[in-house]
């Protein structure tokens, strides 16, 4: 008789045929046969998969979003309640003006509490990025201007200057900083999901271009979040989290709000 693979070993290549997807069924990971008449056992078999060896690679097709299939998908908004997968529907006719923004050519005021103006363009802007996984932000700072720690969940970012010098840095999930004194065409890498930030420290004001992997990246500013919630978090908690008291919580929530 032929070799039975055990219960174990059959649940080993359900596993492998789960992650490994449809290339099970073009090629088997495993042979098993007999050596010879007189002998009762296997040898294992692998077959290549192809330029991937490594078998965590071959697991980033699923992992990663699927290539678009049409050369341009300009969003859509006039469906209003629809449902939307990961972007938005796409327009039956899309115009130049899809693909344009002219926002970024002028600098935004200054004049606010942190010094320092962000100016996110995302799909919301311009309507081509849709499905292309791409956004751009400019960032104006005034002397001494600071966009303060924040973070971006859905995308990595590189950080240009354009004009003046910049300190940038970033805090890894084990609280290491990483942090650069970058002046005009120098670039930073920031990367996904990590708390970061940028300050002026110079006496004249400064200019950052500000590149993203996404369409949508997403910001989250660690001190509007804390302070600046709705509903709030309770006084107490944030005391309690800083070492503070209570009337010092308020006077931060007041500040951020004003």
């Amino acid at each position: 008789m032929g070799y039975r693979p055990r219960k174990v070993e059959v649940l080993t290549l359900k596993v492998f045929r789960y992650y490994f997807n449809d290339l099970y069924h073009t090629q088997r990971l495993l042979n098993w046969s007999n050596e010879s008449k007189n002998q009762n056992r296997y040898q294992h078999r692998y077959v290549s998969l192809g330029p991937v060896h490594d078998p965590t690679d071959s697991l980033q097709p699923v992992l990663d979003d699927p290539d678009m299939l049409q050369d341009v998908c300009a969003a859509d908004f006039t469906y209003g309640d629809a449902i939307k997968l990961n972007g938005f529907l796409c327009k039956k006719h899309a115009s130049s003006d899809d693909f344009f923004f002219s926002g970024l050519a002028y600098p935004r005021s200054t004049d606010n509490t942190f010094g320092a103006t962000p100016t996110l363009i995302t799909v919301l802007n311009i309507t081509g990025l849709n499905t292309l996984g791409m956004a751009v932000s400019r960032i104006d700072f005034a002397p001494g201007g600071l966009n303060p720690p924040h973070l971006h969940p859905r995308a990595s970012e590189i950080f240009f200057v354009i004009d003046g010098e910049l300190e940038v840095a970033f805090i890894t999930t084990e609280n290491k900083l990483y942090s650069k004194l970058i002046k005009s065409g120098e670039l930073f890498v920031l990367p996904k999901g990590l708390i970061h930030f940028q300050i002026n420290k110079g006496n004249d004001s400064a200019v950052a271009i500000a590149a993203f992997n996404s369409q949508f990246p997403g910001i989250q500013r660690v001190p509007n979040a804390l302070f600046g919630s709705y509903p709030d978090v309770p006084n107490d908690v944030l005391a309690k989290t800083f070492g503070i008291g209570i009337n010092q919580v308020k006077k931060i929530k007041s500040w951020l709000n004003s």
